[in-house]
């Protein structure tokens, strides 16, 4: 029953040929790969390059190329190191040739927002928009569990005021503390 397997000398030869081709496969892409990855701009000779610099063909006159030097940023400047006090949100850096202008630090305090009054939350619900028997319009709210019958211009629940009401959109105009806002019958606000 356990027999050794037997190798022909063919799948031998495969075998090997597969790995000759692997083994020069590895060995192109160690020794080129690098090159093409990991080359710089300033490394590409005239015509040694993948990607040839475009050239221009206009028939304008040459004009002299006007360069002007980068700016060059001291990173080892002891003024730009964090220090107390220094606001990180405005950078200070130094420009070759300049002499370096550093703020001392000024000590800030942080402003507390004002203290909000909590108001008590109140349920403003429209229940109906209507006619009453002169034809002025009426609505029917609830303002939490107590409901009412107010006009146009009535001041209600200490808070609200109906500034408007719509008889065939079946809404209307509230204001609340200034605010100005829309409710529609069966519509409920938080306010």
């Amino acid at each position: 029953m356990n027999q050794p397997i037997q190798v022909s000398p063919a799948s031998e030869r495969g075998r090997l040929k597969v790995l000759l081709l692997v083994a020069a496969a590895v060995l192109l892409v160690g020794l080129v790969g690098p090159r093409l990855l990991f080359r710089s701009g300033s490394e590409s000779a005239a015509g040694d390059s993948f990607f040839p610099e475009p050239s221009s063909t206009s028939a304008a006159a040459p004009t002299s190329p006007t360069t002007t030097a980068p700016a060059v940023v001291a990173l080892s400047d002891p003024a730009l190191v964090a220090a107390p006090g220094r606001n990180p949100f405005n950078p200070t850096v130094a420009i070759a040739g300049a002499s370096p202008a550093v703020a001392p630090p000024v000590a800030t305090t942080v402003p507390r927002p004002p203290a909000i009054a909590v108001r008590p939350t109140a349920r403003l619900r429209l229940l109906e928009v209507s006619l009453d028997a002169t034809g002025h319009p009426l609505a029917r709210v609830r303002v939490n569990d107590v409901a009412q019958t107010v006009a146009v211009g009535q001041v209600f629940a200490g808070r609200y005021t109906v500034e408007s009401l719509d008889i065939t959109g079946r809404c209307g105009r509230f204001v609340t503390g200034g605010v100005r806002f829309s409710l529609c019958e069966g519509d409920e606000r938080l306010a």
